[in-house]
């Protein structure tokens, strides 16, 4: 065998090696994560090999920090993901998670943060703003719950106004507005609750193998 061949099946065989370990890394993380164990070293070490898919590395680690809590973290990290190119199948995945960070950190349902999480998912036309014709129908489900809560937040600053008005100007009604209220109060909670509940159906994704 000729030294060229040689040395071809050397550098060969330890990129197979690499990509084996790194591999074999990404799989372990993944499922300690599962496990709830978040190993950030592993994390960080993977983000230091070199791959013809670096995203995937800030993608789960994305996914770490979502499971933690820590979304702001997370949301830094899927945009570096975003960053590295990942191919369009992947995308959506990406821009699912991200938005969901943006709806997390919107404790009280601020108008301007559900806004920019809607918005991202039109990026790369994964949601429709103006119909159903978006590529993921996950992010479609998405925007449409965005958009509940947008509507809740919208009617619930209305009745606030409208409740103000009326005690200034009704005040031999406040028994009558306090059990009114209440009521409202109450419809408000079981929506939120729901709106919850659906939003808890979008699981962020765990990344897919090497």
């Amino acid at each position: 065998m000729k030294i060229g061949q040689k040395l071809f099946l050397i550098l060969l065989t330890i990129l197979f090696l690499n990509t084996l370990y790194t591999y074999l890394l990404n799989e372990s993380f993944i499922a300690e994560n599962k496990k709830g164990i978040y190993n950030e070293k592993k994390i960080e070490k993977l983000k230091t090999r070199k791959t013809l898919e670096d995203y995937i590395a800030n993608y789960n680690e994305g996914n770490m920090y979502f499971q933690k809590g820590e979304y702001e973290k997370a949301r830094k990290s899927y945009e570096e993901a975003l960053q590295k190119n990942p191919p369009k199948r992947r995308v959506c995945d990406i821009e699912i998670n991200l938005s969901l960070t943006y709806v997390k950190q919107a404790t009280n349902n601020e108008e301007e943060i559900l806004k920019k999480a809607r918005e991202i998912l039109y990026q790369n036309h994964c949601a429709d703003e103006n119909d159903k014709s978006g590529i993921s129908m996950d992010a479609e489900n998405l925007e449409e719950e965005i958009k509940k809560l947008e509507a809740k937040e919208t009617n619930g600053e209305k009745q606030e106004q409208t409740s103000s008005h009326n005690n200034s100007s009704n005040q031999e009604n406040k028994e009558q507005e306090l059990k009114e209220r209440n009521k409202e109060a109450k419809k408000s909670r079981q929506s939120s609750m729901a709106s919850d509940e659906n939003l808890d159906n979008f699981d962020f994704y765990y990344g897919k193998n090497w």
